[in-house]
């Protein structure tokens, strides 16, 4: 279940903090940078898989990019969610705490 929610609630965010990768001083530059535009938070289900995968770097993947396209598909046999169901559901509720209902959500 992937949900999103659209917010430049500076405290929620700081709230958050342990649970993205941004540091204090990067979420102040940003949210001032762009004051009309928002930043979003997903949930994502992460996987863990039982081999890691090599992806050699590719001219294509450089630069700023949110999303690549690999050049093959990577196997995801044997993945196993990195939390387990009633830990995922709980970070779902935090978020909810903090950032109220989410804007959309993904059928799961």
């Amino acid at each position: 279940m992937d949900c999103i929610w659209k917010t430049d609630n500076e405290e929620a965010l700081r709230a958050l903090e342990s649970r993205h990768i941004w540091n204090e001083r990067f979420l102040t530059v940003r949210l001032n940078y762009s004051p009309y535009d928002p930043l979003y938070v997903l949930l994502l289900r992460a996987y863990a898989l039982p081999d890691p995968h090599v992806i050699p770097m590719r001219p294509a993947y450089a630069g700023c990019r949110s999303w690549v396209t690999l050049e093959r598909p990577l196997s995801t046999a044997g993945a196993m969610p990195a939390l387990d169901d009633e830990a995922f559901a709980a970070m779902r509720r935090a978020l909810i705490e903090l950032l109220g209902q989410p804007r959309s959500r993904a059928a799961p």
